[in-house]
């Protein structure tokens, strides 16, 4: 049995590893992966594991296997009573260890030249380089090549998980989702590459292309080791949750925006207490304005602002709140309109698709269109509000949005009127253009 095999081979890597890692070098009289783990004795918890699953044998098999072999240290490393868990329960054990082991023997050279690597239980670990460091998942590989008679070990100074299964809900977004399962919404794109890696093995899986964009019911790759529900010391440490503006700046995908916050010198207010919601345009969504458009709001401060300010909502409005609203007063002093169409969350034109990003001083929901206040303009003689729908929106029938927007208005500035009959408006009055 394949799998038998490869936990056999894991054993002995581990052995072999740590003892190139910590001795003096001398020449080893080369075992199978076992029989150098076994030598080694900075591996007798994985030796303990692979002997409790009956893995000896398939690990002393002909291979060739890798085995990235997590040390005595790194099972310490595990919540307590974790090991003790896993020996009593066989099955989760053996994927464990069957999670450490890859096909073919693999060298540090190759290993550093790979995205993934599927493994002996048919789950891919992620390979990246971080600081010229090569990890395994969240693994450090400290040891490479410590070659045995029937493969090649590598040690890691983390024991690997496998990944969990995640079903997307309505109103879950990848952040989130990270922040809740992994303790951090900035790890999300680990759940991205984790997905895409397990897709081309298991084609349940999506391939997500675009980070903002999920839908209901795809099953998600979750990384091994996901964060446990929080306990109230870490609830309280919640508070030391990144700023508005900090999440904007880190997260990469918001560099317009950042910069117009800091050429409005709106950073200080935006760090500050809040509570804010912010309605955050994407870099894309910057880039769907007309050319020249963001230079020119660059050289026009007060301008700028006014956009600014009204991407923003003075209190924390969540997700399950924002779609029981059909409008929402911004910072401006001018309300957004909200409406829900075809099971998706619209900001006036702009469709909401990524909510709930939790910052210490409030939350944002990110856009995929920049928000533009609404214009005023004063009812002339012969005028129609499908005449000035026509003229100003360039679709007639696009009157009603006039009517909404200004009778959303009429309560915060009493300068609009209540368009009660929108076959009857007067000469005079201000409408509010979308």
């Amino acid at each position: 049995m394949v799998s038998r095999k490869v936990l056999s081979t894991l054993v002995a890597v581990s052995l072999t590893l740590g003892s190139l890692l910590y001795a003096a070098p001398v020449a080893y009289a080369q075992g199978d992966i076992v029989d150098v783990a076994v030598a080694d004795g900075r591996f007798t918890t994985l030796v303990a594991a692979v002997q409790a699953a009956g893995l000896v044998d398939t690990l002393k098999g002909e291979g060739p296997f890798t085995v990235f072999a997590p040390t005595d240290d790194a099972f310490a490393k595990l919540p307590e009573g974790t090991v003790e868990a896993l020996l009593a329960d066989i099955p989760a054990l053996t994927n464990v260890l069957l999670y450490h082991v890859v096909a073919g023997e693999v060298k540090a050279a190759d290993v550093v030249t790979l995205d993934n690597a599927n493994t002996a239980l048919d789950k891919a670990v992620l390979v990246t380089v971080r600081d010229g460091r090569v990890f395994v998942n969240d693994a450090q590989v400290v040891i490479t090549d410590v070659e045995a008679s029937n493969g090649v070990i590598h040690v890691v100074d983390t024991v690997l998980l496998p990944p969990t299964d995640y079903t997307v809900k309505s109103g879950d977004s990848l952040y989130h989702i990270a922040a809740d399962l992994l303790g951090a919404g900035s790890r999300y794109h680990e759940i991205v590459a984790l997905t895409n890696a397990v897709h081309a093995l298991d084609a349940s899986y999506p391939m997500i292309e675009h980070p903002d964009l999920l839908r209901v019911g795809w099953k998600l790759a979750i990384p091994g080791g996901a964060a446990a529900p929080m306990t109230e010391k870490q609830v309280e440490v919640d508070e030391a949750l990144p700023t508005i503006v900090d999440i904007a700046v880190a997260d990469g995908r918001f560099t317009t925006l950042v910069a117009a916050v800091q050429a409005a010198g709106l950073v200080e207010t935006l760090q500050g207490e809040g509570p804010f919601t912010v309605f955050a345009p994407t870099d894309d969504a910057f880039a769907k304005l007309p050319e020249g458009t963001v230079e020119g709001l660059l050289a026009d401060i007060p301008t700028l602002t006014d956009i600014l300010l009204y991407h923003v909502v003075p209190a924390k409005v969540l997700a399950a709140d924002v779609v029981e609203l059909d409008s929402a007063n911004t910072v401006l002093g001018k309300p957004v309109a909200i409406t829900v169409e075809d099971g998706a969350v619209m900001i006036n034109e702009s469709k909401v698709v990524i909510t709930d990003i939790e910052a210490s001083n409030g939350v944002i929901h990110v856009i995929d269109a920049v928000l533009l206040p609404p214009k005023e303009y004063q009812v002339v003689a012969g005028d129609t509000l499908y005449k000035i729908a026509v003229r100003l929106l360039g679709n007639g029938e696009r009157y009603m949005e006039i009517v909404e927007l200004t009778n959303e208005m009429h309560p915060m500035d009493s300068g609009y009127p209540m368009i009660e009959d929108p076959n009857v408006i007067r000469v005079g009055w201000k409408l509010a253009i979308p």
